[in-house]
């Protein structure tokens, strides 16, 4: 299962998540688009999932399916909240429903979805955290959680992996959220977690060292960040697809967005004074780590 953390307060909301693509058995792929950025009219969400993300035939994608969904059940709608309710009665007629998943048995078409972000009221922000989820209903059907709430909205979760983080790590990211404006210390700090937890896996692990983040602002006027980290230097980098919602449905979307050079664009994260793992002879702080990350969306 995909291991997804979010972290927001009053300015800034941070969503990490792995993007290794598994079986039971096996690992199927290190790279797997499993994280979108929704522009509505009202507000900005990042949106991750944990669960069934295909089908053996590849006959159903769970991410692209996700941004269908969102799609369809836009038209006419009027809140963030609705949204979310309209999601989950979709995600319950197709999870029951579909020819796509007629080969796949009830109990493992199991899928959570998280929503997180911000609503802008009079251009005042107002956090939000939702999940959709049917992992815990013996039946299979899907609930919706929804939380809102005006800044300061502090909040700290994680979701996928059966594994909950000990006390002393979620004291330090609180401590992170009560005293910094600032995201990049969070993302570090997330995703040096879920890598350790994936080291910790092994390589069967269903966790995998290759993450998106994406970052979208309690200031309305801030441009959403999205951005890539590997365990390995690699000369490509990835992007979260993009979903621009109307009031009338559905505007614009990007999707499996990459960038290939002839350099390498991601290296893992090491101690600043340490050598750059690129190979350039620098020490990390002088290379790597003082280049921009992230891309602006």
């Amino acid at each position: 299962m995909t291991l997804v953390m979010v972290a927001m307060n009053q300015h800034f909301a941070v969503q990490v998540s792995d993007r290794r693509l598994t079986t039971k058995t096996a690992v199927v792929a290190e790279e797997y688009a499993k994280s979108v950025l929704v522009q509505t009219p009202t507000g900005r969400m990042m949106i991750a999932f944990t669960g069934i993300a295909t089908t053996p035939n590849r006959s159903f994608s769970a991410h692209e399916w996700i941004q269908q969904a969102l799609a369809d059940v836009s038209y006419g709608c009027h809140s963030d909240y609705e949204m979310v309710m309209r999601f989950k009665d979709a995600a319950n007629s197709f999870f029951h429903s579909s020819p796509k998943l007629a080969r796949i048995a009830l109990d493992q078409r199991r899928l959570e979805v998280c929503f997180s972000g911000y609503r802008y009221v009079d251009n005042k922000p107002h956090g939000i955290f939702a999940t959709v989820s049917n992992l815990r209903t013996p039946d299979g059907r899907f609930d919706a959680n929804f939380q809102s709430g005006d800044a300061p909205f502090q909040f700290l979760t994680m979701i996928g992996a059966r594994h909950r983080p000990k006390a002393a790590i979620l004291s330090v990211a609180r401590d992170i959220l009560r005293r910094l404006d600032k995201a990049e210390p969070m993302i570090d700090f997330l995703g040096d977690y879920i890598q350790s937890f994936a080291e910790a896996g092994g390589a069967l692990s269903t966790v995998g060292k290759s993450l998106d983040w994406l970052t979208v602002y309690a200031d309305p006027a801030r441009t959403p960040v999205s951005g890539y980290r590997s365990g390995d230097v690699k000369a490509e980098t990835y992007m979260s697809d993009l979903l621009v919602l109307g009031a009338q449905g559905p505007l614009a979307s990007a999707r499996n967005l990459s960038l290939t050079a002839t350099h390498p664009l991601a290296v893992p994260n090491v101690h600043r004074n340490a050598p750059c793992p690129c190979g350039s002879g620098k020490r990390y702080r002088d290379c790597h780590r003082s280049r921009p990350q992230g891309v602006s969306v």
